[in-house]
């Protein structure tokens, strides 16, 4: 079931924030952002190269056209979103289920850069902290630092770190995740919302 009202407060507490900057500061931000969001000018070739995205990858990593990297970027995006949608049907615990949105929107930003990978960072600590649980953590904690530690290797040895990590990570945490509801089948149990849990416990 869809938590719609979760989804309505999301958009209601959006709305209302717009509400108060644009009182409190006016609109002019606003109008110049979404000028140069319609005319960036410079900024692609000066500054979203040398993100850490996948068009950083292909554009600058790889040399090929920026039409094809866009491209590119775009198909990642909406893979990143099916697998996502996916991940939240399955019956998956709830941080691992936040560990592949967190990982996928950084994948799925047409833009990101070194800041962003604090994403990737919760993530792997939210797998880190599922493995120990299960008591299976020594090999994943050494994954999940070598993917922790991406941007290091995306500054210091080349482009795609970042990207292809995430992407390995999202794989990686699937896989696991089916090897251990083969092993547990008490795995395979939906996962419930906190308040879902309590009420079912009471009604139990």
């Amino acid at each position: 079931m869809r938590e719609w009202k979760a989804l309505a407060s999301c958009v209601g507490s959006a709305v209302v924030l717009a509400a108060a900057s644009a009182a409190l500061f006016g609109i002019d931000a606003w109008l110049h952002w979404i000028e140069f969001a319609l005319h960036p000018g410079e900024w692609i070739p000066n500054a979203r190269i040398f993100g850490t995205s996948y068009f950083s990858l292909i554009a600058a990593g790889i040399g090929l056209s920026g039409k094809l990297a866009d491209a590119i970027q775009m198909t990642v995006t909406a893979a990143s979103a099916v697998v996502v949608y996916l991940s939240c049907r399955a019956t998956m615990p709830r941080d691992q289920q936040l560990a592949i949105l967190l990982a996928a929107a950084l994948i799925a930003a047409p833009h990101s850069s070194y800041y962003d990978t604090v994403l990737l960072a919760i993530a792997a600590t939210l797998w880190i902290v599922d493995a120990a649980e299960l008591g299976s953590a020594l090999l994943r904690s050494e994954f999940a630092l070598f993917v922790w530690t991406a941007p290091l290797f995306e500054a210091e040895v080349g482009r795609g770190f970042v990207p292809l990590l995430a992407t390995a990570f999202i794989a990686v945490v699937l896989a696991c995740r089916m090897r251990d509801a083969g092993a547990r089948p008490e795995l395979t149990r939906p996962a419930m919302a906190p308040g879902r849990e309590r009420r079912a416990g009471r009604s139990g």
